[in-house]
């Protein structure tokens, strides 16, 4: 049996002398008083099974002292570090600045995709001007190309807001981020610089004003090269990564997506994140999976198009080629496809719109099952439904016995002598 002064011998000799690795249950039972942490107000446990029950718990394990201390030393740590107690002024101020960043923060990103959209809509008007006049670039469409750099330096700048009004979000959420640093060091201390980067970056896609060049392609069914315009490739691109603007819009608008739902959710211990509000919508709502069903096969469509639209296929293509360069004919291709039907009246002449009938033979695996989920979902009985059913069942089950109990009474009257 070890008396006190052993025991603190023997603690000092074990005892961690940092906050990184915190002392055990064990630890602190076997040590005896004197090497567990202090409460917050200062006071201590009366015993080392106390503290131990007082520390383990899991609304109070939060606070952590700077090192383990000697009990000896608590009016010390009281005096060094005090408990801080917002006020209610303080809790109000904190909950106004943080509805305040998130609606900015939504604003931001709302005006970044509409610049997106717009983009991406200059860009298929001057890719039709460019097919009707047999990719002969003119001042019409130099001017809209000028207009697609235009609405992304908005976007860009637009994104830049919205990292910085994220930043204060993190502040009023009681973050650690100081007021003077500078822009990126704060996104990588918040953990932002990456999600703000790969925006940007996908915003900065686009055709160069100015600038056009052919891309050859190698068509293995050919056996030769195919020349496409360098302005069609980057409007096939950004019309597939600009779409991600669109889904991260409907996130970031939802409902799902707010303080108070936050807090639930962490209650829980869940995030609610891009990803969790994109599931539920979608294992929930029709009008969420109609929509990307509408999204998928207009982007795809146009995406079919432009593969069989060579840089040379305005002179030299001839009827059965030119069938899927026509916007109504692909957009048919892929909604029969999406669709799992497969009329086989047209196919892909080209490697690229090939792929793209692979990217939505994907794509339609997904949707697909999405829908079904829903639709099962929908015409699905709940509990008291199949209680219902199954009383009503019951009832006619002994409806049939008593009739055909009163069968056989009549039977035996008719057959009995007297």
């Amino acid at each position: 049996m070890y008396t006190a002064a052993q025991h603190r011998q023997k603690a000092r000799q074990v005892a961690p002398d940092s906050h990184e690795e915190a002392p055990t249950r064990v630890r602190r039972v076997e040590y005896g008083e004197g090497w567990y942490q202090v409460t917050p107000d200062g006071r201590r446990p009366g015993d080392p099974v106390e503290a131990c029950e007082y520390y383990t718990a899991p609304s109070k394990s939060v606070y952590r002292a700077a090192k383990p201390v000697r009990g000896d030393d608590v009016a010390a740590v009281g005096a060094r570090r005090p408990l801080k107690v917002k006020s209610a002024d303080g809790v109000v101020r904190q909950r106004f600045l943080a509805g305040r960043a998130r609606a900015n923060v939504r604003w931001w990103f709302n005006l970044a995709t509409f610049c997106a959209t717009s983009g991406v809509l200059f860009g298929v008007v001057q890719s039709e001007l460019l097919w009707s006049d047999r990719n002969a670039p003119d001042l019409k469409t130099e001017s809209l190309k000028w207009c697609i750099l235009f609405s992304t330096i908005i976007g860009v700048a637009a994104l830049f807001e919205y990292g910085t009004w994220n930043i204060k979000l993190r502040r009023a959420q009681g973050d650690f981020v100081p007021e003077g640093e500078r822009y990126f060091r704060s996104l990588l201390r918040c953990g932002l610089y990456g999600e703000v980067a790969c925006w940007m970056g996908l915003m900065c896609v686009i055709p160069v004003p100015s600038i056009s060049v052919p891309v050859s392609v190698w068509d293995v069914v050919k056996s030769e090269y195919v020349t496409y315009s360098s302005d069609a490739c980057a409007l096939g691109l950004m019309l597939l990564l600009r779409l991600a603007f669109v889904v991260k819009c409907a996130v970031i608008n939802d409902p799902l997506h707010n303080t108070q739902h936050a807090l639930y959710a962490k209650s829980c211990d869940v995030a609610v994140s891009s990803r969790f509000i994109l599931v539920v919508r979608l294992r929930e709502n029709l009008l969420h999976v109609a929509a990307f069903w509408v999204l998928s096969i207009v982007t795809l469509a146009y995406c079919l198009t432009l593969a069989e639209r060579p840089h040379d296929g305005g002179l030299q293509l001839n009827e059965l080629d030119s069938q899927l360069g026509i916007f109504h004919n692909s957009l048919w291709l892929t909604s029969v496809t999406l669709t799992s039907v497969g009329s086989g009246d047209m196919y892909p002449q080209t490697v690229l719109g090939t792929f793209f009938a692979m990217v939505s033979c994907a794509v339609a695996l997904v949707l697909i099952a999405c829908t079904l989920n829903i639709v099962m979902h929908k015409i699905a009985l709940d509990d008291m439904g199949k209680r219902v059913l199954a009383l009503t069942g019951l009832a006619r089950q002994h409806t049939a016995v008593r009739r055909q109990a009163v069968r056989c009474i009549e039977r035996l009257y008719l057959l009995s002598p007297v």
